[in-house]
């Protein structure tokens, strides 16, 4: 046995030596050549692995190394399926409700570990990818993939259970019943409530049911807040700071809002700071009333009679910054918290957004921005006389005049009839209430004698009303009105800039508002009324009764309101640009006492 062993031996060193190569080199080639068959071998399976899952790869113990996407989706259906039934129970004390897992959506998140287990070994570098097949050939890969649910049937289990266990609570607040009374002051102390917190019960739940114990306490959590008797003293107290106090905030003449002591207390939060959530739903309502988009001009007039066919100004679009208010308020109305000041003034903040076509663009005229504004309301106007002003803002809408022209109210208006579209309304005439087809007229020609004062014109004619007219000073003092009737009682004034002047209307008969904007090219004069006074105040005279044949026995109707008698008067100033003086004017009325008149209805 030795001896052949020897022989052997002998054979094959004879055979090496004989070959030309020690046997070391021998050895090194082997190794070479057995390792370029290992690599090769890992080539081609690495290819042959190009679409397929790393070898040894398993999910929840099936193995699915070496399958494609497919196969292995197919091998793994029946552990997908095998989800236990089990009942689920969620409970807040002793308030339970239960559920199967089936009726909760509950899977296996097998299809995400799939793609996991596809991209594994997938780099592109090759050099990776040999590294990870190699570890994978050696070292098994095992995934268990975890329980999850269909989030909205989780949901409406907990929030099954949050309708059984919820208490509505509500935050101490404070109010004040009565603007400028103290002793109206009143605080609500708060009731504790108490709702689910999604959340964090589902992550319960979920553990739960990993944990295979299907039983969970869901998570409940305080929603407000309750005072004590003595913080709610110290409440009563911190809001009484602001009994009698204001915010105004000024954008433009035409736009102020206000935040009044009412306002204020409302949105105070204890112990002592403004609710930037309820502050906010108010700035939110104000950029209601400020916002507005852009308008583009549109001016369309003959050349030849200066006749207007359509006419719209532009209007610069606004956005009220409700963000840059909300925090400019908060420190103003804590501040004012211990401040003697009564009312204290802000501005808006307001972007403006530029319209892009304005009425420069449109005409060579000179009617390029407004220069005068006028309003006033008429609520509880009788239906004709709401007809009657309609008309005549109409007609004299859109009127042109030109520079050093005078226009007459009466001559721009024309017949007063049936015939043009006027319905009898109630006039003063001789000191009585008549019906007559003129009702309402003076509406417009009061309004637009406030926009002539605001514009600085030249007013060349301008009468007063013998009785004081209630519409007219529904926002207004009393004596900046202007009557008309036909003949020489009228409106006039002269156009005395060096460009046209368009008297432009705006009625709203929902509203009961109109506008009287003057448009042309300002030539840098301002004006001013001052030493605004009236006097001499007299009662108003007895009730009168009107029959009216229009409306059925026993219906009354008020047409009229009772005013007393009075004086007023105000002066006018109007300068150049260079501040000197173009005008100076007293405008005294004096207003007989007038009665409260009711129509009686005489119609069978």
């Amino acid at each position: 046995m030795n001896t052949e062993t020897e022989n052997t031996k002998h054979s094959v060193a004879e055979m090496l030596i004989g070959s030309g190569l020690s046997w070391q080199r021998w050895v090194v080639l082997i190794v070479t050549a057995s390792v370029a068959l290992v690599v090769a071998g890992l080539i081609l399976l690495d290819k042959s692995l190009q679409d397929k899952i790393q070898p040894n790869t398993s999910i929840d113990g099936v193995a699915i190394g070496g399958l494609t996407n497919e196969e292995a989706t197919n091998l793994l259906q029946e552990s997908m399926q095998a989800v236990p039934q089990e009942t689920v129970t969620l409970q807040v004390d002793d308030i339970k409700i239960a559920s199967t897992s089936a009726e909760l959506g509950l899977t296996k998140n097998t299809a995400y570990l799939l793609e996991v287990a596809q991209l594994h070994g997938k780099d592109d570098s090759f050099i990776k990818r040999l590294t990870i097949l190699i570890k994978s050939l050696t070292t098994p890969t095992m995934l268990h993939s975890d329980y999850t649910f269909d989030t909205e049937k989780i949901t409406t289990f907990i929030s099954l259970l949050d309708s059984k266990v919820a208490i509505e609570g509500k935050e101490p607040s404070v109010s004040l019943r009565y603007s400028g009374n103290p002793q109206s002051v009143t605080v609500f102390e708060g009731k504790i409530g108490r709702a689910i917190e999604i959340e964090l019960t589902t992550e319960r739940l979920l553990q739960a049911i990993s944990a295979e114990t299907y039983t969970a306490d869901a998570k409940v959590a305080s929603t407000s807040s309750e005072l004590s008797k003595d913080e709610s003293i110290l409440f009563e107290n911190f809001a009484r700071n602001y009994v009698g106090k204001s915010i105004n905030l000024d954008y433009s003449k035409d736009t102020t809002l206000q935040l009044l002591d009412t306002d204020i207390v409302s949105i105070l939060d204890y112990p002592a700071k403004v609710s930037q959530i309820r502050l906010a739903e108010i700035i939110s309502n104000w950029a209601k009333e400020v916002d507005r988009d852009p308008q583009d001009a549109t001016f369309t007039y003959n050349t030849e009679t200066f006749e207007v066919t359509e006419f719209a100004p532009h209007r610069e679009g606004r956005a009220l910054q409700q963000d840059e208010l909300l925090q400019q308020l908060i420190p103003k109305i804590e501040e004012q918290a211990q401040s003697e000041e009564t009312v204290i003034t802000a501005s808006l903040p307001v972007e403006i957004v530029e319209p892009t076509y304005t009425l420069q663009k449109t005409n060579a005229i000179g009617i390029s921005e407004r220069i005068g504004f006028g309003e006033s309301y008429y609520h509880h106007s009788i239906p004709t006389r709401i007809n009657n002003v309609a008309v005549t803002a109409k007609r004299i809408n859109n009127t042109l005049v030109a520079p050093g022209e005078e226009f007459s109210f009466n001559k721009t208006l024309g017949e007063v009839s049936k015939a043009t579209g006027f319905q009898p309304a109630y006039v003063i005439t001789n000191g009585k209430t008549e019906l007559g087809d003129g009702g309402g007229v003076c509406q417009v020609s009061s309004t637009l004698f406030r926009s002539l004062l605001d514009a600085g014109l030249h007013i060349t004619k301008r009468l007063p009303h013998s009785y004081r007219v209630s519409y007219y000073e529904l926002n207004s003092d009393p004596g900046f009105d202007a009557t008309v009737y036909s003949g020489n009682v009228d409106l006039r004034f002269i156009n005395d800039t060096e460009n046209y002047v368009l008297v432009h209307t705006s009625n709203d008969p929902e509203d009961l508002h109109l506008t009287v904007e003057l448009y042309g090219t300002s030539d840098g004069r301002t004006s001013e009324i001052s030493d605004y006074e009236k006097w001499g105040a007299t009662p108003a005279l007895p009730t009168e009764y009107i029959e009216d044949p229009s409306l059925p026995v026993g219906v009354k109707k008020q047409v009229d309101w009772a005013v007393s008698g009075l004086k007023a008067k105000f002066t006018h100033t109007v300068w150049d640009k260079d501040g000197n003086e173009l005008y100076k004017n007293t405008y005294t009325s004096t207003y007989r006492p007038w009665s409260a008149k009711y129509l009686v209805g005489t119609k069978q």
